[in-house]
């Protein structure tokens, strides 16, 4: 049998949404769960999803994402003397108790070049990492810095780990040639310096490209890492892909799929070796739905999905998702080309004990592109089929 998903709550975090303000979108969330139990939330805002006037925000919970408080601006790059956008960002407790945020900004300049264009591609991309030693109350003026062993291209669009040893690990995507690709690198001293980095997800001959890592620690201290996967040279969306470390992040398994018909993925563990994925899907019908895995075994349950945000009547239902109602994708779809018109997205997953967990992702009602977290817990016990 399934586990039961029950909704805890579902709410606004931006503010843009309570305010009736379709001129502001906010997106690409990452949370991070605290020491304390407290959650922060960092988010991507300007005026569209790819607008050159990105500024990085947080928020803070203290009762689980029920609650949010109001915004605190992490990076405004726009005053500077040279503007930089932020493209994306992410968020990690280090050993030490501080907060750091890393994320990519690019200059401001042709801002009608979509940034996955061409000529977007050609603008400058910065590594840059802001400090909070206050759980994201205030930040540190923000540091450049770089990691070797990368093409030119290089973004942050995934949540770091803290490892059982102290380290930060932080997965890294990339334009090789013209494939993506997933690298990874680390730090034993809170971001201050950084390792070469090291391939976690890439195809030697170009022909599939690996994007939008999420990842989680098993109990065991393996990481597992799902990564959004297509076709190079046709945008054409593949299964979701999975590969697993078994040394703490420095050695990863050749990508394998999972038969997860989905874009970005999240993944926590539930229990020992089983899994929780949370995915977007754009076909019909379109949302966010839940899968259960075992990654001792390396398989998905894909046949009863949890449908979770439902993109038609704009709300969270955690209910079961029967297969006959899933269309299949039957023809490419023009991966670059598609993701301004994405009306939500990006789902990632926190582990809150208990069986319970936090999906945040963005999601637009009323016109009104904003983000949101849902809390939910898991009722049983998945069995083997």
């Amino acid at each position: 049998m399934f586990p039961e998903v029950q909704i805890l709550s579902d709410v606004a975090v931006s503010p843009n949404l309570a305010a009736n303000d379709p001129g502001v979108t906010c997106a690409y969330p990452l949370p991070c769960r605290l020491a304390d139990g407290s959650l922060v939330c960092s988010y991507r805002r300007g005026r569209e999803k790819h607008s050159r006037d990105g500024v990085l925000v947080c928020q803070r919970s203290r009762d689980e994402g029920r609650v949010w408080e109001e915004p605190v601006v992490v990076f405004d790059g726009l005053r500077n003397r040279e503007p930089e956008s932020v493209h994306a960002g992410s968020l990690v407790q280090d050993h030490s108790g501080d907060l750091l945020a890393i994320f990519t900004a690019v200059e401001v300049k042709e801002p009608e070049a979509y940034i996955f264009s061409p000529e977007g591609q050609k603008l400058d991309q910065r590594l840059y990492l802001a400090r909070s030693p206050d759980a994201g109350r205030t930040w540190s003026p923000p540091q450049r810095f770089r990691v070797g062993a990368t093409p030119r291209q290089v973004y942050v669009g995934s949540r770091p780990l803290l490892l059982a040893g102290g380290e930060v690990f932080l997965p890294l995507e990339a334009t090789a040639d013209d494939a993506q690709v997933l690298l990874g690198t680390f730090s034993a001293d809170g971001g201050a310096s950084w390792l070469p980095a090291i391939p976690c997800a890439a195809d030697p001959s170009g022909a599939v490209s690996y994007g939008d890592a999420r990842c989680a620690v098993l109990p065991d201290g393996r990481i597992v890492m799902l990564a959004w996967t297509w076709e190079t040279p046709t945008e054409y969306a593949m299964s979701i892909h999975q590969t697993i470390s078994h040394d703490h992040g420095r050695t990863w398994s050749p990508p394998a799929p999972t038969g997860l018909a989905a874009q970005v993925t999240a993944v926590a563990a539930l229990d020992g070796d089983l899994l929780i994925g949370a995915g977007n899907v754009r076909e019909h019908p379109q949302g966010i739905r839940l899968w259960f895995g075992d990654v001792g075994g390396g398989a998905w349950q894909t046949d009863r999905p949890v449908a979770m945000w439902d993109q038609s009547t704009e709300r969270m239902i955690g209910a079961p998702l029967d297969s006959a109602a899933v269309q299949r994708a039957t023809s490419p779809q023009p991966l670059w080309a598609a993701l301004p018109g994405y009306t939500f997205g990006t789902p990632d997953l926190v582990a809150l004990g208990e069986s319970r967990f936090l999906l945040t992702y963005y999601a637009t009602i009323r016109g009104i592109t904003h983000v949101r977290a849902c809390s939910f817990r898991m009722a049983g016990v998945l069995e083997a089929s």
